[in-house]
């Protein structure tokens, strides 16, 4: 209800809309009325219309449901393109009065049930459907047997096990389910299974150890072994032992978690260079004798400048591999020796990346104008790093708000009164003015009143600058609140437009 009031208030429902009651009435018309978004937030599943009508709403589905044995309209209902097959089934176990554990969903002409996790929407595109009925999907229900499909539902919710019934360990939908609860249920069951690459892999997806009850075929596999990393990392102990040093292999179980190099020789440089090419912060898992090598080092940063936290001492304080991190990501600098973070080169690449890498330069680098310039460019405020010499110096003051005019507000407090700095700062960027002295507001404002708008707004109310502006230009006093033009006897002036 309160959904329905946010997206649809009472007043803005048609003229001629019927009373409602209750909240799913209110939001199938919502979803008419919205294109459909109350249906994403009331769960996908609209409420079917009530008689003398209502149209599908443009992001829904008119879902047919049919017998699969018998042909017969089992039910019909209108539900969001977005809905999934397990949110379908529940409302169809409601419509129909069918338990939910029972139901299973297939397309017309297909013998494979759907997944709950697949979607409605991209279901209707599929073949199978009438051609004459656009934005609607049709599904063929298959009840299952209730001992069979309560024993099912009692293996997936852990209440019933493989130890308990042998005898379903023989039947492949069983299988799937009591591996979902329990991947090392795989021990348990016929050496058909465990060469079966959708029953391991749902094994494995809950637990990567369960790999160790797979048939050797499947565990020398690379293709599946791929898969199977991919899904869990802890898999790769289980995998054959050629496929242990295979690097498109690791390279799957790397993309999953970096942890896995835990389990394998990270002492092999070829290998550890293809890894850490692939996810630079896998650095940390290699060798020491490693995280010294200079092309293990450079492949990480390449690829991850943060990884250069993970290297040795000696590579730390190397420039070409610091460099290369700081253009990777600028935050490298902070990892960087001592030494190199005065290197112009290096900081220079840190902060044209990311300006607020200013921050762990050290002298001279913070009195450099081309570094400081190119800082904040990245970043305006930036320049509160920089040494106070360069921040009181109007030559480099010049040149930094030329850049970014708002960085004026770091700027020493004599060169925020120069009108000189000011006008350069204001060039570049208007709102500048509001970090100016009120001896720099004067001046500008006494040239050009309108300027007033972007003064700080402090300064917008005191009465010399708002009598300069306003000496210039009548408009300022749009700027000025109207009981302080009135008690600076200004208001008069309200209706005047032209400039002096």
């Amino acid at each position: 209800r309160r959904a329905g009031r946010r997206f649809l208030p009472r007043r803005n429902l048609p003229r001629d809309a019927a009373p409602v009651a209750g909240p799913a009435p209110l939001l199938a018309r919502a979803a008419q009325h919205v294109g459909g978004r109350m249906a994403a937030v009331a769960g996908h599943v609209l409420e079917a219309p009530a008689a003398g009508g209502l149209e599908v709403a443009p992001l829904a589905l008119h879902l047919r449901v049919m017998g699969a044995l018998t042909a017969e309209e089992v039910c019909s209902l209108p539900i969001h393109i977005a809905c999934r097959v397990g949110e379908a089934k529940a409302a169809i176990s409601e419509k129909s009065g069918i338990p939910v554990h029972e139901v299973r969903l297939l397309l017309p002409g297909a013998s494979q049930r759907l997944e709950d996790s697949d979607i409605l929407g991209e279901l209707a595109n599929l073949g199978g459907q009438p051609a004459s009925s656009p934005g609607s999907l049709v599904l063929l229900l298959l009840r299952l047997d209730p001992v069979w499909a309560r024993d099912i539902d009692s293996l997936r919710q852990g209440r019933l096990t493989l130890k308990d019934r042998p005898d379903l360990s023989l039947e492949h939908e069983a299988v799937l389910a009591a591996v979902a609860w329990d991947p090392f249920a795989l021990s348990l069951v016929a050496e058909e299974f465990r060469a079966n690459p959708e029953v391991v892999l749902a094994a494995v997806a809950h637990n990567g150890e369960a790999l160790q009850f797979a048939s050797k075929e499947l565990r020398a596999d690379r293709d599946f072994a791929m898969r199977a990393v991919a899904a869990d990392h802890r898999a790769m102990r289980h995998v054959a032992l050629p496929l242990k040093s295979d690097i498109l292999v690791i390279g799957a179980a790397v993309q999953g978690s970096a942890q896995v190099l835990k389990l394998i020789d990270r002492g092999d440089k070829r290998l550890m260079t293809a890894v850490v090419a692939q996810q630079g912060r896998a650095l940390q898992f290699v060798s020491k004798n490693l995280k010294a090598d200079p092309q293990v080092v450079l492949a990480a940063v390449k690829q991850d400048g943060a990884a250069l936290q993970y290297a040795s001492e000696q590579r730390r304080a190397d420039q070409a591999v610091v460099l290369a991190a700081c253009a990777q990501d600028g935050r490298a600098l902070q990892m960087a020796a001592y030494q190199l973070r005065s290197n112009k080169e290096v900081v220079s690449a840190a902060v044209s990346q990311h300006g607020p890498a200013l921050r762990w330069a050290v002298e001279p680098m913070l009195s450099d104008t081309d570094v400081v310039v190119a800082a904040v460019g990245q970043d305006k405020c930036v320049l509160r790093y920089a040494s106070l010499a360069l921040r009181s110096s109007k030559e480099a003051m010049l040149k930094v708000v030329a850049r970014e005019g708002r960085s004026l507000r770091f700027a020493a407090e004599e060169l925020r009164g120069d009108l000189e700095v000011v006008s350069a700062a204001i060039f570049q960027n208007p709102r500048a003015l509001k970090y100016a002295t009120k001896a720099a507001v004067l001046k500008v404002v006494a040239n050009n009143g309108f300027a007033l708008r972007h003064a700080d707004h402090g300064l917008q109310r005191d009465p010399d600058v708002i009598r300069a502006a306003v000496a210039h230009d009548a408009r300022a006093l749009r700027h000025v609140d109207a009981e302080l033009a009135a008690a600076l006897g200004l208001s008069g002036l309200s209706g005047l437009s032209g400039a002096r």
